[in-house]
């Protein structure tokens, strides 16, 4: 009932389109008696035992399973969804049928809107024999497309997806009656958030970074050395050094991470103390001389142009005074200097 004035009822041994074809009848109440909705929603076959399960989120939206359906193999199972168009119940999209042959698949069923579908496959063995899973569909406008992967049954013989409830379209409560956790056919109940896609664009403007997709929360992030920027948790976050960032987004319990975007601060140079490193000249014509301390460290150099991009990437294997030949074009370009312990030092440079 997805109100006190709707039901829908499964009648999966009824014989109005073949034996055991089933059944389901929608009734309203009129405010002194039930008067059925629209005609019987009969099965497409017999013995498909169509009504098996059935789960309606709104009085105009019923999905109804039929777990014996040959559509897809025998006893494959499959759901379809109707949506009431004013006169009469209209199916909505195509059948969604179970993987193979013996899946059950429509022996469970959980509607929590009308573009949102939960299905139990209790015999399915994606994960052992008979350890069953559950599939969840979205509509987009068009068609059911399955949203993430199955959700498999932990072991074999579970039957996971006897039972199966979505109280939104973020959750599900999944029951496996066979289950031996807690001894024998203890049986148990596991409960998934799903994750919807998380916009994890960036726009990149002068010196300013900002997540361009809402979430509930934020955390920036430093490409260069690998580590979380403590205290960055909003949407906007403004580098004080040159370098690559991201951000991780979090949203519904799930989380997800940009890209790194490459920004540039004016200004930043390679310091000549303490680390004893020179780079020059500058501006240079075709390469630049680096001279690093002998102070037993390695070092790498990245030559990057103005959005960031690595031109030219150089292991040095000595140290002292090293020359890099560089076949760029004329203009202004990012020298960084990695050393083997995560160091990274940078200076810009122009090319003529």
């Amino acid at each position: 009932m997805p109100d006190a004035n709707t039901v829908a009822i499964g009648a999966p041994r009824n014989d109005g389109n073949g034996i055991a074809s089933g059944h389901v009848r929608i009734y309203s109440w009129n405010g002194t008696a039930w008067i059925q909705k629209g005609a019987d929603i009969d099965g497409e076959a017999a013995w498909d035992n169509s009504g098996r399960s059935v789960s309606m989120p709104d009085a105009n939206t019923v999905a109804i399973g039929a777990p014996y359906n040959d559509g897809n193999g025998i006893d494959a199972g499959h759901v379809r969804i109707y949506a009431w168009n004013g006169t009469a119940w209209q199916q909505k999209g195509s059948d969604l049928d179970g993987e193979a042959a013996w899946d059950f698949s429509g022996s469970s069923v959980s509607m929590p809107d009308n573009h949102t579908v939960a299905i139990g496959a209790t015999w399915n063995s994606g994960n052992g024999t008979d350890a069953g899973h559950v599939r969840i569909y979205n509509w987009n406008g068009t068609s059911w497309i399955q949203k993430g992967a199955d959700i498999d049954g932990e072991a074999a013989g579970d039957e996971s997806g006897f039972s199966v409830s979505m109280p939104d379209a973020y959750t599900v409560a999944i029951g496996a009656p066979w289950n031996d956790g807690n001894g024998s056919d203890a049986g148990h109940v596991r409960i998934f958030d799903l994750c919807g896609t998380i916009d994890t664009t960036v726009a990149n403007t002068g010196s300013l970074l900002t997540a361009v997709g809402t979430a509930s929360s934020y955390q920036w992030y430093n490409c260069n050395n690998q580590q979380i920027i403590p205290g960055a948790n909003g949407a906007s976050f403004t580098p004080t050094q040159t370098g690559h960032y991201a951000v991780i987004l979090t949203e519904n319990g799930c989380t997800d991470t940009s890209g790194c975007h490459f920004v540039l601060i004016t200004g930043t140079e390679l310091p000549a103390e303490p680390s004893g490193i020179q780079v020059y000249p500058n501006p240079a014509d075709d390469h630049i001389t680096l001279e690093l301390p002998n102070d037993g460290y390695s070092y790498r150099v990245d030559i990057l142009n103005i959005d960031g991009k690595v031109l030219i990437t150089k292991s040095l294997e000595r140290n002292g005074r090293q020359e890099i030949y560089w076949n760029v074009a004329p203009g202004v370009y990012l020298i960084r200097i990695v050393r083997n312990d995560g160091v990274i030092e940078q200076k810009r440079v122009v090319k003529r």
